[in-house]
Formats: structure tokens, C-alpha cells, sequence
């Protein structure tokens, strides 16, 4: 099972544990370790400004990485670790698989993230915007 931080549009962020979740149109359904719908949970959809998996911000910068630093209203930033990130219809943070020049070949996205685009105020580098990366 894995740790999950729970940010409601209003009100105090709250820790869940799951092995996976995905967004209906009401609700997120919780899926068990065979990838069954759990029937003991439910998640509003219309109160949840964001759901991260815990310990995404401890993961080291790795594969030219950068560390996204997301704003959610009237909430201190949590980081990310990506390489790129989408923002239609909710927020989709992406890691690049690259051949040998650094060039992507492919996009796959970091698993266990839900963020919706309307609760975001910012997502900026933490090392500043325009910056060099190698």
C-alpha cells in the first residue's frame, strides 16, 4: 500500500492509504492489489484540489530531472520530480525516457499524481524559470 496526501479545496490536507485510485466523474474509486474497485471508500471528485503520493518530494533529481515546486491556493508548495508536465485537464507530470544524445523517445506519466488545474496558482522550477539545464 502506499501513502497518499489528500489536499481538500478547503480545509486541512489528511493522508490516505491505497494501492492505486482513479477519478470518476463523482468520486476517485480505490483499486485493491489486483487492481479491483474497492466498495469500502469513497473520495468526492467536485472537493479535491490535489491527491500526491507521500515521499514524492524526497525522490533525488535523477535522469536531468527537474524539481517542479506546485502552489495550490491558500497552501504551503510540495515539490515534484519530472522532466515535463502537462496542464489540460487537470495537471500530469511526465518523465522522459531519452536516447543517447538526451533527445525523448517517450513520455510515460508519474504514476499516483492528481491535481486539478483550477487549484493551481503556479508551477515554476525551483531553480528558477529559464534556467540552463544539461
Amino acid at each position: 500500500m502506499r501513502k497518499f496526501t489528500v489536499y481538500p479545496k478547503e480545509g486541512k490536507e489528511f493522508t490516505i492509504e491505497a494501492f492505486k485510485f482513479e477519478p470518476t466523474a463523482d468520486g476517485f474509486v480505490f483499486l485493491d492489489y489486483a487492481d479491483r474497485p474497492a466498495t469500502d471508500s469513497f473520495l468526492s471528485l467536485h472537493n479535491i484540489a490535489a491527491i500526491i503520493p507521500d515521499g514524492i518530494s524526497e525522490e533525488r533529481e535523477r535522469d536531468r530531472m527537474i524539481c517542479f515546486l506546485v502552489h495550490l491556493k491558500d497552501r504551503p508548495p510540495f515539490k515534484v520530480y519530472a522532466h515535463s508536465f502537462h496542464s489540460e485537464p487537470t495537471v500530469s507530470f511526465m518523465y522522459h525516457h531519452q536516447d543517447g544524445y538526451g533527445a525523448p523517445i517517450s513520455k510515460i506519466p508519474v504514476d499516483g499524481i492528481y491535481i486539478l488545474l483550477s487549484e493551481v496558482v503556479a508551477i515554476l522550477p525551483s531553480d528558477g524559470i529559464g534556467v540552463y539545464r544539461r
